[in-house]
């Protein structure tokens, strides 16, 4: 529990490395109430502003503003690259989430396996490959719920203001 604070002007820079983030990969852990601002992100498979991938985990109340980079594919998420049996609750990303590839979107870049988003919203932007989403650039067996985005989304297919993709 962040109590409300903010971690300030984090950079990860390890344009070689997987799971890159505040935390590389979170897995049955509950995060709450932290901000994270000005972030500064980039790795190679799995990158998010607060994990790389989030496996069976609770997020609540965590609020993200930067820029996040995956230069070799994989998938880029402003909170999550790669969201896995986990929640997103009333949470934000106003973050600018690049993907050289593909999967890239303005809270996951992929969201699978009853993964859920609930009262949340992007803003900032979103470019990548193939399925860029203005919340979730691709998701198969997920939900989303009470969420927006007003992310400018930009690739070369599977576009969409909200999900890229949905299978």
């Amino acid at each position: 529990d962040g109590a409300g604070h903010a971690i300030r002007n984090l950079t990860v820079n390890q344009p070689s490395e997987i799971y890159q983030g505040l935390f590389g990969c979170l897995e049955n852990a509950n995060i709450e109430n932290i901000h994270l601002e000005t972030v500064s992100v980039s790795g190679r498979g799995y990158v998010g502003a607060l994990a790389g991938r989030v496996l069976n985990s609770n997020i609540d109340s965590v609020h993200i503003s930067g820029e996040i980079y995956a230069g070799a594919g994989g998938y880029a998420g402003g909170l999550a690259g790669y969201l896995d049996g986990s929640g997103i609750v009333n949470s934000s990303s106003a973050s600018a989430v690049k993907n050289v590839v593909t999967r890239t979107g303005g809270i996951a870049g992929f969201s699978v396996n009853s993964a859920s988003i609930f009262n949340s919203y992007s803003t900032g932007s979103v470019s990548g490959g193939s399925y860029a989403g203005g919340l979730v650039g691709q998701q198969s067996g997920s939900s989303i719920a009470n969420s927006y985005s007003r992310a400018a989304v930009t690739g070369d297919g599977y576009l969409g203001g909200l999900v890229g993709d949905s299978i």
